[in-house]
């Protein structure tokens, strides 16, 4: 197909090996410009397949993958994708409960801070993220360049309330106060 550049997959039977497919078709792709997979249980060997399909695609700049029941290898294998892929700019990770964690967040964050990624907007929304998760996303922003986006809406974990958590909060406003290029923050329902 040379004409579709936008494709949505939401709450439908689509499962792991239809995203191995869907990768399959992705990696000679040049022409789709977003792909949405939402509500979908691909878990991680459909994001491994994804991941790698987007080494090659130099097309595709806006990925939601949210509810997809990847773990935190999914995010992992996502994170070091995103040094490879120039593409990509557009991130959805929110609903994600087992990967991101505080060790998938970790992941994000160091990726952030090597600033070998051109992604621009990233939601981590609705996540078990917590107060260590944040303390690495907070590293990774201290340094980063491109990211001008960010959703941490209705973190389920406690990641902002007393303890090692007011200590993340702390380091994620030092690293807003140095990171010259974030412009907008979604923190509601946090």
């Amino acid at each position: 197909n040379e004409t579709l550049t936008s494709l949505t997959l939401a709450r439908t039977n689509h499962r792991t090996a239809a995203a191995v497919q869907l990768a399959e078709a992705l990696s000679t792709n040049t022409v789709l410009q977003s792909l949405a997979i939402q509500e979908l249980k691909i878990q991680d060997e459909g994001v491994f397949a994804i991941a790698e399909a987007l080494e090659v695609n130099k097309t595709l700049n806006s990925l939601s993958l949210s509810m997809a029941d990847m773990g935190a290898a999914g995010v992992k294998r996502l994170s070091t994708m995103l040094k490879i892929n120039r593409s990509l700019k557009h991130l959805d990770l929110g609903g994600n409960f087992e990967g991101l964690t505080d060790a998938g967040v970790k992941s994000l964050g160091a990726l952030l801070g090597s600033n070998e990624t051109v992604l621009s907007s990233l939601d981590l929304g609705s996540s078990h993220a917590g107060p260590a998760g944040i303390a690495h996303l907070a590293e990774g922003l201290f340094t980063n360049t491109t990211l001008t986006s960010l959703g941490l809406s209705n973190l389920r974990k406690t990641a902002f309330s007393s303890g090692k958590s007011l200590e993340s909060f702390a380091a994620l406003c030092a690293a807003l106060v140095q990171n010259s290029t974030l412009t907008s923050i979604d923190m509601s329902q946090v």
